[in-house]
């Protein structure tokens, strides 16, 4: 059975894709909040599109920085 590792560039490269997409996530739901008006709940279909779309974000880049932090030490001693 072959197994894929990944090289330390390739980790970075990763990793870096995955905080851009978690910081990028929350700056533009600090930005649409602050555009709506901070509110606790969503008011108009656009903010809760907004909310979606930030909150999308933010878990996918918190899930690649959990990926490449679990499974990229597989390999590496």
């Amino acid at each position: 059975m072959k197994t894929y590792e990944l090289s330390n560039n390739e980790l970075r490269t990763k990793y870096i894709v995955g905080l851009t997409a978690l910081i990028l996530g929350a700056l533009f739901n600090f930005a649409e909040t602050w555009y709506f008006g901070w509110n606790m709940t969503a008011k108009s279909p656009a903010e809760m599109i907004c909310d979606y779309i930030s909150e999308i974000m933010m878990i996918s880049g918190f899930l690649i920085v959990i990926y490449v932090n679990v499974f990229g030490k597989r390999g590496q001693s």
